[in-house]
């Protein structure tokens, strides 16, 4: 049984693998979609690494998006790295840790439903 778990958790670590390849291939011919949020995340993440803080274009604090993924970006661009550039590879790591933590958490929860069925199968043949 641990055995399955193990080749489990291998392919949906490919299939996990696989759908962070097409997001870099699907952002690799005409780059990233640039939407009013992106702004925001860009920008926010520009002025955090300035030492600025949560902070949007108009100055206000960026309150109505969530803080992880412009924090993301100010890491890359605290290294030294371009976060345009660079955001298609940032979508394709956390597109694959998504896929593969979703994956796991499914994987883990039929098992677990698999074993109360098994034991109320076993109950009630006694």
């Amino acid at each position: 049984m641990r055995y399955l778990g193990r080749m489990t958790r291998a392919l949906i670590g490919l299939i996990s693998l696989v759908g962070g390849l097409l997001v870099l291939i699907a952002t690799g011919r005409n780059g990233i979609g640039i939407s009013p949020d992106a702004v925001v995340y860009l920008y926010a993440a520009k002025l955090l690494v300035s030492g600025n803080g949560f902070v949007g274009y108009f100055g206000e604090p960026v309150t109505f998006w969530p803080p992880m993924f412009p924090t993301l970006l100010a890491s890359v661009h605290a290294i030294g790295f371009d976060p345009v550039l660079t955001w298609p590879h940032v979508n394709a790591v956390l597109y694959v840790l998504i896929c593969f933590l979703a994956g796991s958490l499914i994987h883990e929860a039929a098992g677990f439903m698999n074993r109360i069925r098994m034991n109320q199968n076993e109950h009630d043949a006694h």
